[in-house]
């Protein structure tokens, strides 16, 4: 797994910000991993890394209820 470069750090904080909050960003990342299980699904039919991407989006919406900043 690679870490943010500190250029990359900053422009997630600065997203952060102008969202309002981690919330909104948590939830795109959800709507990002549903899209990418079904492009998946769509295009290479690999049902194995779409339930990953299906299981992130899931763990997810959790996560932005349980913040709810």
């Amino acid at each position: 797994m690679r870490l943010l470069t500190p250029e990359e750090s900053r422009t997630l904080e600065d997203i952060v910000d102008k969202a309002g909050g981690l919330t909104p960003v948590i939830e795109e990342l959800e709507q990002i991993c549903f899209g990418k299980e079904e492009h998946i699904l769509e295009n290479w039919q690999d049902a194995r890394s779409a339930a990953q991407w299906r299981k992130a989006a899931e763990k997810l919406e959790r996560c932005a209820r349980t913040l709810n900043l």
